[in-house]
């Protein structure tokens, strides 16, 4: 939905039943691809531009992709992102606060390479 609002084109629609591993790296594939793909100018630009954007079923506000981006799709994504983390904590999976955070912050802080 980010790169689709942020590049003019359609959101791509995704199969929400995921059975297998092959077909979750399929969909990681494809988001990295469509991200790789996105103009980097066209981004940009169409981060200032304000334009009517759906949030919801029945909600439609003007909105510039920035204001999407920082206002709905990032908190969205570290939604999901945390949920996952903590899923895999209860699971049993070793992560820990450094595991979480340490994309997050300047990689020589923690001497990450």
């Amino acid at each position: 939905m980010v790169v689709a609002r942020l590049t003019g084109r359609e959101a791509a629609i995704f199969n929400e039943k995921l059975d297998s591993f092959a077909q979750l790296y399929e969909r990681l594939s494809n988001a990295i691809k469509a991200l790789s793909e996105a103009d980097k100018d066209v981004v940009n630009r169409r981060g200032e531009e304000v334009e009517a954007t759906t949030l919801g079923p029945d909600t439609i506000l003007p909105m510039s992709g920035a204001a999407f981006v920082n206002g709905t799709a990032m908190p969205n994504i570290f939604f999901h992102l945390t949920i996952a983390y903590a899923i895999f904590r209860k699971e049993g999976v070793p992560l820990g606060k450094r595991d979480y955070i340490t994309s997050f912050v300047a990689p020589q802080i923690f001497g990450a390479q």
